[in-house]
């Protein structure tokens, strides 16, 4: 029989700011399956639906946002999930009586985003998220199920460092590699931007790294000799 399949990352961990945000996906052998629904549920104790920056249609995602979004939640008092520690619910359903849907064998569904509550201890957090659905007819759904929540993940640090080199260095030359440190993540899954005009940073050998991207700015005479370099560290998905 045929599956459908609803995958959302390997480990949801909460950030250092209380946020938890997520993309639940979607694959199938059929790209014209004509259905779906989908049921998220949670602990409106821990978490509080915030946010949904998107959402599937078929090749477009409608709306583009959606903020202050807990009222499309509702409470499970029939328990649904059959879970004791989930108390709120998230439907979403896609329809299609021409069964042209999804249109594709592998997209994004939504993206989802939750705040903690006020009060929860985040170093002490244990909370679950857990799925229902329904697929199409003939059509075997595979969704996750009581996804454990427990960990915070922590920003990712980069350290103060002082580089030196000469004017008009040429483009492309190495200027020194990042002191990045993160407890969550490795190094080689972040995403690092610089946003000056000067430098570029790149990955060589699993190290973020700092290049010379317009060494004509390197002109010592009418720039100052000590510049500040703007990085943007950013995990995926978490």
């Amino acid at each position: 029989m045929p599956i459908q399949k609803i995958i959302i990352p390997e480990t949801l961990k909460v950030s250092s700011d209380g946020t938890l945000q997520f993309t639940v996906s979607y694959e199938s052998d059929d790209s014209t399956v004509g259905s779906l629904s989908v049921g998220l549920y949670f602990d409106s104790t821990v978490l509080k639906l915030v946010e949904l920056p998107d959402i599937y249609y078929r090749s477009l995602t409608f709306p583009n946002s959606l903020n202050d979004i807990d009222y499309l939640s509702r409470y499970d008092q029939s328990n649904f999930d059959q879970n004791p520690n989930t108390d709120k619910l998230f439907i979403t359903a896609w329809s299609d009586s021409w069964q042209t849907w999804p249109g594709t064998t592998n997209v994004d569904l939504y993206t989802i985003k939750f705040q903690v509550q006020n009060g929860v201890d985040l170093n002490n957090l244990n909370t679950v998220i857990n799925f229902t659905g329904n697929g199409a007819n003939g059509f075997t759904l595979d969704i996750p199920t009581n996804v454990v929540i427990s960990e915070v993940n922590q920003i990712p640090v980069l350290a103060n460092q002082i580089f030196t080199l000469d004017e008009n260095t040429a483009n492309g030359t190495v200027v020194g590699t990042l002191n990045i440190s993160d407890a969550d993540d490795t190094i080689a899954s972040l995403r690092v931007t610089d946003t000056s005009d000067t430098f570029d940073v790149q990955l060589i050998n699993n190290q973020w790294t700092l290049v010379v991207a317009n060494g004509n700015l390197l002109d010592f005479e009418t720039t100052l000799q000590f510049i500040v370099i703007p990085i943007k560290i950013k995990t995926v998905e978490k």
